[in-house]
């Protein structure tokens, strides 16, 4: 995947939107206009130099959305715990490994998601 920068941005962009829209309704916002922060960081090796691609993600804890006073307000949502986190893996994990068999599908090899 490290040489196909265009499935890894489509990757990038599938694992934001899941952990985005998580995020928002945690928040309990009905807004259209919401939006979250996040900073990624894609780490292309392993500690032996190994190509092993993963994203490391720092999301807000929380949700901004436009006020009536044409203004943003940030709405807060309490920190997740390991359990929130463990079940956001196992909801998503159907759509890492479409990402893998859409990628193998048109002959790239990747690893396969370790989705437990």
């Amino acid at each position: 995947m490290a040489r196909y920068s265009s499935e890894l941005n489509k990757g990038m962009a599938i694992v934001y939107h899941a952990i985005s829209t998580h995020i928002v309704n945690r928040a309990g916002v009905s807004n259209k206009q919401v939006n979250t922060g996040a900073v990624t960081l894609i780490q292309r090796f392993g500690s032996a130099l190994n190509l092993n691609i993963h994203f490391q993600m720092l999301f807000l804890e929380g949700a901004i959305n436009e006020n009536s006073w044409g203004g943003t307000t940030f709405t807060r949502i309490k920190a997740q715990s390991h359990g929130d986190m463990v079940e956001l893996a196992h909801t998503n994990c159907p759509i890492f490994r479409k990402i893998w068999f859409g990628a193998a599908r048109h002959g790239k090899q990747l690893s396969e998601p370790a989705c437990r």
